[in-house]
């Protein structure tokens, strides 16, 4: 695809095998069959690339949840900082939510500071003490 034509592999110099069959009588001509054949690449490279993306959108949506929250849940949020040790808490809050920026952003504080995060990385914090 890089070149506009078939690769030539050793063994086609061997046995004197031409896989391009390109008998171009001169420069227009070949420069308009190289683009051409480069469109319909590029046209086969993306509706490849399109089906790859939905079979790996199908998966996901497969095992995905929808997560909502609304304002004045209190949540704990998830922050990947180096632990310095096995038992250090991965989750910190409780926060409270206090805007909902978009479907999957929320704006969350606690006494100390105001936090915009991604949805993912928040859970209830009612829900993990009751699990407790």
């Amino acid at each position: 695809m890089i070149y506009g034509r078939k690769d030539l592999m050793p063994q086609d110099l061997v046995y004197k095998v031409n896989n391009n069959n390109d008998t171009f009588i001169d420069k227009d001509n070949y420069q308009f069959e190289l683009n051409k054949k480069l469109r319909q690449m590029f046209e086969d490279v993306y509706k490849n690339r399109f089906a790859e993306q939905m079979k790996y959108k199908k998966y996901y949506d497969i095992k995905h949840k929808e997560i909502e929250f609304t304002i004045g849940d209190r949540v704990l949020i998830l922050f990947d900082v180096p632990t310095k040790g096995p038992l250090m808490p991965r989750w910190e809050g409780p926060f409270t939510i206090i805007e909902k920026v978009n479907p999957v952003i929320y704006k969350v504080e606690n006494d100390e500071k105001i936090i915009t995060i991604h949805v993912q990385r928040m859970k209830l914090a009612n829900k993990v003490y009751e699990d407790v």
